[in-house]
């Protein structure tokens, strides 16, 4: 959908985290087990936006006013 109030659902999002919660086992006392949980890297993500570099995002309309489209036009 391109129209002029469409906007992605990546505009402006916020910064994705440095660190994310996962489970790696289960502790265990005889009885009841419950999940160890782990920090690990958050990779999953590129922080900055792909999209922007592409002909399609310069030229999506669903990306104007996005902070990080502006980020690109000012070199930043």
């Amino acid at each position: 959908m391109i129209t002029d109030t469409h906007r992605n659902g990546c505009h402006n999002r916020p910064e994705f985290a440095e660190r994310r919660m996962v489970q790696d086992g289960h502790y265990i006392d005889g009885h009841t087990s419950a999940p160890r949980m782990i920090s690990i890297p958050n990779y999953s993500y590129r922080k900055p936006c792909e999209y922007r570099h592409t002909e399609a995002g310069k030229a999506d309309r669903g990306c104007d006013g996005c902070k990080r489209k502006d980020e690109v036009a000012h070199g930043i």
